[in-house]
């Protein structure tokens, strides 16, 4: 544990003697030829960083961050040139510029998302020559245009000037950039990008997630644009090409695209690689070509590319010291999680999909304090049943009822929010979240701070994040997970990530809490743990609905158990009464089956 604590604090302190290197490099760099190489990989690396959280954390490939970075440098450019030259003041209304130009391009394309994005954006990129045309007489057309010395406060920059205000920039962004992923912004982007269907049960809204990635993208993007012009003195459309939008491109994945310093390395090797082969040029498409195939295969784990694969061999080789794992059983019976279950009414409930029936006219009961099972067999609907409670599906026919009031047409993310915590059949976990992170993401349906008090860090941020831990070490121990804490999704067997899942939906304090085969997976011991641990949940009030196969496993925790086939309701009642049923022995139990039940109930 001592390991797992000390190298966050490792990392701040190569960070902070790297940023203090980098302000300080006129005073110990005398060749002006060199500070505009740093220069050059620092505005690239703002790029890059932009690509990072759309693509690395968002999970959406917008290619449109050339478009941005050309958008800035125009602006830079056509200001220094008719406004002002002072260079704060042409990043600043550059950044502007960009992230409108990402609300206007943004909007219509996030909702689709996907390739959709890639392409609008790809597009807005091959337009940037034949806008420039149109706009020749402010923006010098396919000639380019000229951008004399920036000042800065009245005073002329030189070089080592120039060369401060992007490295401050630099910096300052850098941290603002670090400060919104490790936190529960950046949680929420890598569930969303892990899936959108977890980032609805999270209560959060997909397309707001994506959209605020984006536009927080487009400001480093403009930034790097102002600042670009006026470090080269020049601006042209041919800059902002293909080669440009494959480099960036080629940079995020070769540095790691769900990594903040993987911007930087990317960058720098970019930059390292351009330079050295500059007689070359015409070979450059092709070499970024073979970086991004070679980063995509090859460098994937922990965030991805370099960074990643330097993480993980960090990861595999420190010493973290060795966790006990506390007595979960004994400190479940002394403490008490407060769930204040709600009741659920599944009225006619109906659901086709093409000219299937999953639901025909499904009605249930389930009552506040109790453990409602519902079994049958594959293709009987359960999953479906949960998918309508959840929101997650809509239902053709039928209603749903939380403590009285219909809920049907509100979205999983309005559901999600009234308290509906769930699980899924294929645990879904982003992979390199740690434990913790994971668990804090299950008070995202709850609250989430605001981004401007998460990137100052406030006292407010401060004092919630010391209350979050406080939480999630409790679950933590009552689950049994708290020798885990600092151990990332991937390296889990998948029993232990059920328990994880199941962690993360009591984060969020569920009034109604949906278990989706929560006992696949695991052994003997796991499913006594986890029996202990769904009879503790019915105690602690909350509604607890499960879909599971294993009957014994359902006979010893449930209070009431429902059987469906072909989608509807055969029979209901409680696991004696079920195991008993004539018609539920010759669907699904089998005629074996009620001995072997009535054995193992209690």
């Amino acid at each position: 544990m001592i390991g797992a604590v000390a190298r966050p604090a490792v990392g701040r302190l190569v960070a902070a003697v790297a940023a203090l290197a980098l302000v300080t490099a006129p005073w110990w760099i005398g060749d002006d030829h060199l500070l505009r190489q740093l220069s050059a990989v620092a505005i690239l690396a703002l790029v890059v960083s932009g690509l990072n959280l759309s693509l690395g954390f968002g999970g959406e490939m917008a290619l449109g961050q050339a478009a941005m970075y050309a958008a800035g440098a125009y602006t830079g450019a056509y200001l220094a040139a008719n406004v002002t030259d002072d260079l704060l003041v042409c990043v600043v209304v550059a950044s502007g510029v960009a992230v409108v130009l990402g609300t206007i391009t943004g909007l219509p394309a996030l909702r689709i998302g996907g390739w959709s994005l890639a392409v609008t954006s790809f597009f807005l990129v091959i337009l940037i020559p034949d806008i420039v045309d149109l706009l020749r007489e402010q923006l010098g057309g396919y000639d380019g245009m000229t951008v004399g010395l920036p000042t800065m406060f009245g005073s002329e920059l030189d070089v080592a000037g120039t060369y401060l205000v992007v490295a401050v920039t630099a910096l300052l962004w850098f941290v603002t950039f670090r400060n919104i992923v490790r936190s529960p912004w950046g949680v929420s982007l890598l569930s969303m990008r892990r899936s959108p269907v977890l980032a609805a049960s999270l209560g959060l809204s997909p397309f707001r997630l994506k959209l605020t990635a984006y536009l927080l993208g487009a400001l480093p993007a403009g930034a790097a644009g102002a600042l670009s012009a006026s470090v080269n003195g020049f601006v042209a459309p041919s800059e902002f090409g293909l080669e440009l939008v494959v480099g960036l491109l080629a940079a995020s994945i070769i540095g790691g695209p769900a990594t903040v310093v993987g911007a930087v390395v990317g960058a720098f090797l970019l930059e390292f690689a351009h330079e050295q082969s500059a007689r070359f040029e015409s070979w450059a498409t092709i070499g970024y070509g073979t970086l991004l195939l070679a980063g995509g295969v090859l460098l994937t784990r922990g965030g991805g590319g370099v960074v990643g694969l330097v993480r993980a061999w960090i990861r595999r080789h420190a010493d973290s010291g060795t966790v006990r794992r506390s007595d979960a059983a004994a400190a479940r019976q002394h403490e008490v999680l407060e769930l204040s279950g709600s009741t659920i009414r599944i009225a006619g409930m109906r659901k086709t999909f093409g000219g299937t029936t999953a639901l025909d006219g499904v009605d249930l009961e389930l009552a506040a304090g109790r453990v409602t099972a519902l079994i049958g067999p594959n293709g009987s609907g359960k999953t479906t049943a949960l998918n309508l409670i959840s929101g997650l599906s809509a239902p053709y026919d039928g209603d749903v009822i939380f403590d009285g009031r219909s809920v049907r047409g509100q979205s999983a993310m309005a559901i999600a929010r009234r308290g509906v915590g769930r699980t899924f059949q294929t645990p879904a976990i982003p992979s390199i979240l740690t434990v913790r992170e994971v668990l804090e993401s299950g008070e995202l349906r709850r609250s989430r701070p605001p981004l401007a008090a998460t990137i100052l860090r406030t006292p407010g941020y401060r004092r919630r994040r010391a209350e979050l831990t406080a939480e999630v070490d409790r679950v933590s121990r009552l689950l049994g997970l708290d020798h885990l804490l600092h151990a990332t999704a991937e390296e889990l067997p998948a029993g232990t990530r059920r328990l994880v899942e199941l962690g993360r939906a009591l984060l969020g304090r569920p009034s109604v809490l949906l278990l989706d085969e929560v006992a696949s997976g695991l052994d003997e011991e796991e499913l006594v743990d986890l029996k202990d641990v769904v009879g503790w949940l019915s105690s602690c009030g909350a509604t607890t609905v499960l879909v599971e196969h294993n009957f014994a496993f359902v006979n010893e925790v449930a209070d009431v158990v429902y059987v469906l086939a072909e989608g509807r309701v055969v029979a209901g009642g409680t696991p004696q009464e079920i195991s008993s049923h004539p018609e539920v022995i010759e669907k699904y139990l089998g005629r074996g089956a009620m001995g072997i039940e009535q054995e193992a109930a209690p």
